[in-house]
């Protein structure tokens, strides 16, 4: 084929300004590092770069929830060993009062203590954050989550929501706790209370402890639609429950129902709807058994559960009449 010689300058010519203009870029990129300037440069490669930067900044994202999670639970963490240390003095002082050496002074300075100590829980259950939330109030930020009421219980004002933050694209973390987690649903918390009636002195024969929960889901959705309950010993062998409606619900109790009241029998756990209470009968020499005629030991709602330890500890000590 010929080729004349205007067609095979032209065709130089091309050549030359395509080399030229690689020869131009090939200098931008190595002068800014920087490959890919615009999407004319490399369409599929800006596409890609864009997805990159999108994914840098979540994870720049995630690393800055992941630091605010880790002060926020590490707040929380410090709170928590705090009111540990302070319940175990409590329970020293609590522990203290049996001494038999100790005198009335001496126990008035207990509860002095204690009083101090249940003003302190009360403080570090009410701990704010640098920006003023409350931290165990759940998604309730500005509300005090614990206020004490007019006959010395307490009251959860939060919620059981809890802040969570993502840490990956397919994970998040909870920054906080809420106070009904920390200090509502302990498992072992007395949340229940006894009291007993009748006669009116309280000789200590027969005593039924406060309740602890040994199965929070059953105490939850079991125990507490029915409270009140009344336990009413039928025989020197046998009592009866009642709930609040006056049904009888015997039958899910341990034993269903049954107890033992020899002379020196020892202390028997009645189990029933996720709470265990201790039964004791110390009869003594010239006793009889229980009769039919007692009256009945009444079981309630104990709300507080806050501070069971001090608040109790820091009032005369009250025994279940029977």
């Amino acid at each position: 084929m010929r080729i004349s010689t205007a067609q095979f300058y032209e065709s130089s010519a091309a050549n030359y300004q395509k080399n030229f203009a690689n020869a131009i870029k090939s200098s931008e990129e190595a002068s800014s590092l920087v490959r890919v300037n615009t999407a004319a440069d490399d369409p599929v490669g800006a596409s890609r770069l864009l997805q990159l930067g999108q994914q840098a900044s979540l994870l720049s994202q995630y690393s800055a929830n992941t630091t605010s999670i880790k002060a926020s639970l590490g707040q929380a963490e410090s709170v928590l060993t705090s009111i540990t240390n302070v319940l175990a003095r409590a329970q020293e002082l609590a522990s203290g009062a049996g001494n038999a050496g100790f005198t009335d002074d001496d126990r008035k300075a207990n509860a002095a203590e204690l009083a101090q100590i249940e003003e302190q829980l009360l403080s570090l259950m009410n701990t704010q954050d640098e920006n003023g939330k409350y931290i165990f109030a759940g998604s309730q930020g500005d509300t005090v989550p614990f206020t004490r009421n007019s006959d010395g219980t307490y009251s959860y004002n939060g919620d059981q929501t809890t802040l969570n933050l993502p840490v990956g694209d397919t994970m998040s973390m909870a920054t906080n706790t809420t106070g009904w987690a920390a200090f509502q649903q302990a498992i072992n918390t007395s949340r229940s209370q006894v009291s007993m009636t009748a006669p009116t002195v309280d000789d200590g024969r027969v005593t039924l402890s406060n309740g602890q929960v040994s199965s929070n889901p059953k105490y939850n959705s079991e125990f507490r639609s029915g409270e009140p309950y009344t336990i009413s010993f039928l025989s020197s062998t046998q009592f009866k429950i009642t709930d609040s409606a006056g049904n009888d619900v015997t039958s899910e109790a341990s034993q269903n129902g049954t107890f033992s009241s020899s002379k020196g029998a020892e202390a028997q756990t009645v189990s029933f709807r996720g709470v265990d209470l201790r039964l004791s009968i110390n009869l003594k020499p010239g006793d009889a058994t229980p009769r039919t005629r007692r009256s009945p030991a009444t079981v309630s709602p104990w709300r507080p559960s806050l501070i069971p330890s001090t608040s109790r500890a820091a009032r005369a000590t009250r025994r279940p009449r029977w």
